[in-house]
């Protein structure tokens, strides 16, 4: 039963918001209905049309309307609105995620094998997917971004049809920004607040299901204790008037992060979306990706591969477009792949190092049975703040380059970065203060434990700032 939400001292916005989805509950299937066929038409008609001249904007061509929507707005600002909204693009705007909750009203019913509930496989997609649209110019052309955004949605209709018609396994399990949008959504301000005590008194009333559960992500919504599983869909405002759309300061969740269902794989791939980023920008400019290039090069014509590692490739496995001037061969396939991972891994491999150590220096002050683990994993949400914005820094350098192209004044550009490379680790190290408190009664201990974290972030800043100040 779905019942309005009651006022209270913090509902405020949120609660009329909820209010308008439950008086007017055609709202959202009318949203995702435009959204899907936005989508498909932005997908579908660009790698139909003749390439683009050289001066065309997203105004005179609409191949480069559809990049323009895609890659200078929809991806950097959906990151970006996660502070605020958490995942409400999932719930609300998602095409993707429509086409594949329509597909599991047909589904097979098939149960959820053991190997989808990995957690790390939205890691190695997100990685895996970033690094391919590097090498075919996901960005750059349409080809591309049908392959990688199509293939994607294909995917996840295909296994909503193979798998369980009561929820969305795609969405859960196997969407590749699954995990980003999950752990971000914890800083949201906007989520779904559960009254445990009210659902664990609540009883049906005569003829109601006493049993049925709404969620279409398999949240068990009684012991529901964070929002990163929750689409915000709306299927369970108000369920038994015990679970309401609240807003609450941003980052609050990670303030309470020992009770709130750490998860080891969201800070490992908090620790990737670090270097990810950094990796994408700095091949383009930093001249270690040359000698990198060079290196690999020599021992490919030591082997007597260099006419192999010379050719190039179908454009679908490396960007292959001459008439754009642009075709990749063996080798920039494999020395991007290589700086990309790399800087994945050394990021997971740094950051990690950090955090075990400063796991170390509070455990002593817990039980034995508190596994390191378990506190590695809760200081490890420290870095949220800086993840994200290191990532919206990456994904915005084209919306800036943009801007730039429009008049937007260059030292202003220069300023909102700065702000950002500032703001994000300052967030982080006031969310190490407060979680590392969480871990122990010890202030000696835990400025002592902060110490790793300081030259962690400084080390993240001084890995921007090259990108945007110096080459």
């Amino acid at each position: 039963m779905l019942v309005a939400p009651e006022r209270d001292e913090d509902a405020g916005l949120a609660a009329r918001i909820e209010l308008a989805f439950l008086r007017h509950p055609r709202i959202l299937p009318g949203i995702h209905l435009f959204m899907i066929l936005f989508y498909l038409m932005l997908i579908l008609v660009p790698p139909l049309l003749p390439a683009p001249p050289e001066n065309a904007t997203p105004f005179t061509s609409f191949v480069r309307f559809s990049q323009f929507v895609f890659w200078y707005l929809w991806w950097p600002f959906v990151v970006l609105s996660m502070i605020v909204f958490g995942r409400a693009w999932c719930g609300f705007l998602c095409p993707e995620g429509a086409l594949a909750g329509w597909a599991a009203r047909f589904g097979g019913d098939r149960p959820i094998p053991r190997w989808m509930r990995w957690g790390g496989i939205p890691l190695v997609a997100f990685v895996g997917i970033t690094i391919y649209g590097q090498l075919i110019g996901v960005y750059e052309y349409p080809g591309p971004q049908l392959l990688i955004l199509g293939g994607s949605t294909a995917l996840a209709m295909t296994f909503a049809l193979i798998y369980t018609r009561r929820g969305w396994v795609w969405c859960r399990y196997l969407c590749p920004v699954s995990l980003l949008f999950g752990v971000f959504s914890r800083l949201g301000a906007m989520h779904f607040r559960v009254d445990h005590s009210r659902l664990a008194a609540w009883r049906p009333s005569p003829g109601e299901d006493g049993k049925k559960d709404p969620c279409p992500v398999f949240i068990y919504l009684p012991k529901m204790a964070t929002n990163r599983y929750c689409l915000m869909c709306f299927r369970c405002a108000g369920w038994r008037d015990s679970i309401h759309l609240r807003s609450r300061r941003p980052g609050a969740e990670l303030l309470k992060i020992n009770t709130a269902e750490p998860l080891f794989w969201e800070v490992v791939f908090l620790f990737g979306a670090i270097g990810l980023p950094l990796g994408v920008f700095h091949w383009t400019v930093n001249p270690l990706f040359q000698q990198l290039k060079q290196f690999l090069g020599g021992l490919a014509l030591a082997s007597g591969l260099g006419g192999v590692v010379g050719s190039s490739a179908p454009w679908w496995l490396l960007s292959n477009h001459p008439d754009a001037g642009e075709v990749f061969n063996l080798l920039d396939g494999i020395s991007i792949a290589t700086f990309l991972l790399g800087a994945t891994l050394l990021a997971i491999g740094f950051l990690s190092t950090l955090t075990w150590l400063s796991a170390r220096v509070v455990r002593s002050t817990f039980r034995e049975e508190t596994a390191l683990q378990e506190i590695f994993t809760r200081i490890g949400y420290l870095y949220t703040p800086l993840s994200l914005l290191s990532l919206f820094l990456g994904l915005s350098q084209l919306t800036f380059g943009y801007l730039k192209t429009v008049g937007f004044p260059g030292p202003a550009t220069d300023v909102i970065r700065g702000v950002l490379l500032v703001g994000g680790p300052l967030w982080s190290l006031h969310l190490a203060r407060r979680i590392l408190a969480l871990q122990t009664a010890d202030r000696r201990r835990a400025r002592l434990a902060l110490l790793p974290h300081l030259a962690g972030v400084a080390l993240i800043i001084a890995a921007w700032v090259p990108v945007f100040y110096l080459w």
